[in-house]
C-alpha cells in the first residue's frame, strides 16, 4: 500500500495517524536487505560496546521487535513497548512470549516504571513520531529517571538535513524545493508524516535533559542514495562497504548526511 501522506497528515489523533502510516509502511521489512541492515549492523555493532550480559533492556517503539528478538535471543531480560498493535502481535508470534511486549505509547509506559530500574534502554521510534516538543524532552528525562547509574540510553533519530538530500534526488525530485514541505528560511522540514531533527538541536535537547552525551553515530550513512547499488554487492563487496561504513560512521564530519543518527547517553 502506498502511504498516502496528504491524508494522514489530516489525521489528528496521534495514535491513529501512527497507525495509519504502519498500515502503508512495512516495518517488518526496512531493515531485511543488505543497505536496510547497515543501519541494524550499525546500532548493534554500538550497543555491544557497552552491554553487559547481565543486562535487562527496555525497547521503547519497538516496532516489529528487530532489536527486541535479537536481544533477548542472546540471552537478555528484553520489554517491548510498541504503541501499534499488530507490531505487538508479530513480537509475540516471533518471540513465542519470551518478551514482555507493552501495547503503550512509550511515555504513559515509562511514568510506571521506578528510578534507576533499567540497565539499556532503546529509544528508536518515539522520536520519529513524538509532534510535541516537551513531550520528547520529557521522554528523554524519564530515561534518565529510569536508566541505573552505569546504564546506557541509545536514542535515534531521522535527520532533516539528509532527508531534504534524499527527498530532492530519490523520492520526490526537484518538486521537494519548490512545494511547501519545509521553511524556507532553515530548511527545517514541517515534522509531516515523521519528526525531524537536525544534529544540533537534538544535541540541544539531550543537554536540556541533563543527559551526558557520550556519542553520535551515523547509523545509515548514505545508503539511501545508493540502495539499489549496495543490494546488489557481492557479499564481499558487501563486507568491504559495511567496514568503510564503520571507519566514517562515527567521525563528526559524516553526522550530517545519514539519514539516521544514534545519540549514546547516560546520566
Amino acid at each position: 500500500m502506498e502511504m498516502d501522506f496528504d491524508s494522514i497528515c489530516k489525521v489528528e489523533d496521534e495514535q491513529e495517524k501512527i497507525n495509519r502510516i504502519y498500515d502503508a509502511f512495512d516495518e517488518d521489512k526496512r531493515l531485511s536487505n543488505k543497505s536496510g541492515s547497515i543501519e541494524f549492523l550499525t546500532t548493534v555493532k554500538y550497543i555491544k560496546k557497552y552491554l553487559k550480559y547481565s543486562d535487562n533492556i527496555l525497547d521503547l517503539g519497538a516496532g516489529t521487535g528487530i532489536y527486541s528478538l535479537y536481544f533477548n535471543k542472546l540471552g537478555h531480560e528484553v520489554t517491548a513497548v510498541e504503541l501499534v498493535e499488530k507490531h505487538c502481535n508479530i513480537i509475540n508470534e516471533k518471540s513465542k512470549e519470551k518478551i514482555k511486549v507493552v501495547n503503550s505509547d512509550a511515555l504513559s509506559y515509562m511514568k510506571t516504571l521506578p528510578d534507576d530500574s533499567m540497565d539499556i534502554i532503546f529509544c528508536f521510534g518515539p522520536m520519529y513520531h513524538m509532534e510535541d516538543y516537551n513531550e520528547r524532552l520529557e521522554l528523554l528525562k524519564e530515561c534518565k529517571r529510569v536508566i541505573k547509574e552505569e546504564g546506557k540510553i541509545f536514542i535515534s533519530i531521522i535527520n532533516n538535513d539528509m532527508v531534504n538530500i534524499t527527498e530532492t534526488f530519490i523520492y520526490r525530485g526537484p518538486r521537494h524545493l519548490t512545494e511547501d514541505k519545509f521553511y524556507q528560511k532553515d530548511f527545517k522540514l514541517k515534522n509531516i508524516p515523521f519528526v525531524f531533527h537536525t544534529i544540533d538541536e537534538f544535541k540541544e535537547m539531550v543537554l536540556d535533559s541533563n543527559l551526558k552525551l557520550l556519542n553520535i553515530i551515523a547509523q545509515d550513512g548514505v545508503m539511501e542514495l545508493f540502495v539499489n547499488e549496495i543490494n546488489e554487492f557481492t557479499e564481499e563487496e558487501f563486507n568491504k562497504w559495511l567496514e568503510y561504513h564503520f571507519y566514517i560512521c562515527k567521525k563528526p564530519e559524516m553526522q550530517g548526511i545519514s539519514n539516521h543518527n544514534l545519540f549514546i547517553c547516560e546520566k
